[in-house]
């Protein structure tokens, strides 16, 4: 079996290798807003990128996705993860679960992956089982690129001050 640093025996590097693979959010335009016809929340300070451009927080949603992944694996190994966990917030964990398979389907389904997925035979506990293997050739993204892209782009959302307060005439 080839090493992955995704996968495997749960350790401290494992979810630094996962950890590894976040950087959420990023400022976007206006115009990029009404391309992908969504909504979003402005940011904070002037409200301007180094265009002069108004912007807004936003996210890829690749990012999505991988939040997701990891967030339902921590829910498979919620013995380590969510060792102390209320009821209620083992409650929300199970709906934000829910969320994330069908955030995962969709993905799965929109981004259909054609790879022709082979079949072997495979001799386990003195039995024979049917397997299957997809070591094909994957059309891939440029992980690297997309990620430096990204970066670029950066925004901590979370952090206080960096989106603009709510209206709350609304």
């Amino acid at each position: 079996m080839v090493w992955n640093p995704f996968a495997g025996k749960l350790r401290p590097e494992l979810d630094e290798a996962w950890h590894s693979l976040f950087e959420n959010n990023i400022h976007v335009t206006k115009e990029d807003l009404q391309f992908h016809n969504i909504t979003s929340l402005p940011m904070a300070s002037d409200g301007h990128g180094p265009n002069g451009d108004e912007e807004w927080v936003d996210q890829l949603g690749v990012f999505h996705e991988l939040h997701c992944l990891k967030r339902i694996r921590h829910w498979v190994y919620r013995d380590y993860y969510l060792e102390n966990a209320t009821e209620s917030v083992l409650i929300e964990e199970s709906a934000h679960v829910d969320h994330c398979i069908e955030l995962l389907r969709e993905a799965i389904l929109y981004h259909a992956d054609t790879t022709l997925s082979g079949f072997r035979w495979i001799k386990a506990d003195g039995a024979t089982h049917l397997t299957v293997e997809a070591p094909g050739y994957h059309i891939c993204v440029a992980w690297d690129k997309l990620r430096a892209w990204n970066d670029e782009r950066a925004v901590e959302a979370f952090e206080s001050g960096v989106l603009a307060a709510p209206d709350d005439s609304q």
